[in-house]
């Protein structure tokens, strides 16, 4: 059987599945279930697979598809626990202290927040939680969506504390060592050494997005969702988004060269300021004035900050769980591990949970 045709009936699930989905709009637990069907038809008649072959591959996808429910349910509770115990109004009013620029709130939350959980937790966590967020802070729903699945983007190839890149090239593995042992792999002398390779070239080829996606959504967001309809509006935040940018970076493409594939997202969202009152809001609200961020952009409604749960909830308290999910993420127990791999949060939640700050203004 010639080669493209070969390609065409293996792409034929991936096309019925979109058809169904996002053309018919089936929902998913009709269309992946005949998704499957085909493939495993095309398996058995196509490519002559054993049956049983078959029936071993669809339980070992039942198996990595509990693995991402785990994560995904355990994001999902967290925001429902932080939305029913005051934790989310907390979290909200913290940001809307910082700003009511919706330019700023874009790059704070959207990029920044959602790059430090996809670094801890990946799977869609950052659509999960930072969404939901800008939604409670008065953007439309679409705007919402869009600018956190867009800019979430460069943090992937780190996310889950470097999943995609130790697990997703772990099969690498013996043809990395042939390659060692032959004096073929340059400077490389260690599998661990071929993932940090990896991570360091990841982080240089996605420094130019890190850079250009904040300043282009902003773009997007000011045109399509805000009240004048207006690209420059977007554009009027460049100073900030790309000084945002900047601090990112540096850390960002600092940890994938020093400690390996782990841990750049992570750190280069863990540097900032805090969210709300205090030196964060202080230092955001400088920043603000010296790239001359006057007046504020609005997109959406705007909300209350008097949130009756407000003050409830210490400001650090609702960071804490999302923090924990580093240092409980199975990757630390993976063969061939690097020895900076340890909990990355031990004592923060207690550090911070102490920094409880007043902000008379909300």
């Amino acid at each position: 059987m010639p080669l493209g045709l070969l390609a065409l009936i293996a792409l034929l699930p991936i096309a019925l599945a979109l058809v169904l989905m996002v053309g018919m709009r089936w929902p998913a637990t009709k269309a992946m279930p005949l998704a499957w069907l085909v493939t495993a038809l095309a398996g058995v008649l196509v490519w002559k697979m054993p049956l049983g072959f078959v029936l071993a591959s669809t339980l070992n996808g039942f198996g990595g598809a509990v693995n991402v429910l785990i994560i995904v349910f355990g994001a999902i509770l967290i925001l429902y626990t932080l939305r029913d115990s005051g934790g989310m109004e907390t979290i909200n009013c913290g940001f809307y202290g910082i700003s009511r620029d919706r330019r700023v709130q874009v790059i704070i939350i959207a990029t920044v927040f959602s790059a430090f959980l996809e670094g801890a937790a990946g799977f869609g966590t950052p659509a999960a939680i930072a969404a939901p967020l800008l939604l409670s802070l008065g953007f439309p729903a679409l705007a919402s969506a869009m600018v956190c699945l867009i800019l979430n983007s460069f943090p992937v190839s780190f996310g889950a504390v470097g999943t995609p890149i130790w697990f997703g090239l772990k099969n690498l593995k013996p043809q990395v060592e042939a390659a060692i042992a032959a004096s073929q792999a340059g400077d490389i002398t260690s599998f661990a050494m071929f993932l940090k390779t990896i991570g360091q070239w990841a982080s240089i080829l996605h420094l130019p997005m890190v850079f250009i996606l904040p300043l282009f959504v902003n773009m997007m967001m000011t045109r399509f969702f805000g009240q004048n309809k207006s690209w420059k509006e977007g554009l009027g935040a460049w100073k900030f988004s790309l000084f945002a940018s900047a601090c990112f970076a540096v850390p960002y493409v600092a940890t994938a060269f020093l400690f390996g594939e782990e841990f750049p997202t992570l750190l280069g969202r863990a540097h900032r300021h805090r969210p709300g009152g205090g030196s964060g809001q202080k230092g955001l609200s400088s920043a603000q004035r010296i790239v001359g961020l006057r007046p504020p952009v609005r997109v959406g409604k705007r909300v209350d900050r008097r949130h009756p749960h407000y003050g409830q909830v210490r400001l650090f308290k609702p960071y804490e769980p999302v923090a924990s999910l580093d240092a409980l993420h199975p990757h630390r127990t993976h063969p061939g591990a690097h020895p900076t791999q340890r909990p990355a949060f031990q004592g923060l939640g207690e550090r911070m949970g102490d920094q409880h700050s007043q902000n008379p203004r909300l």
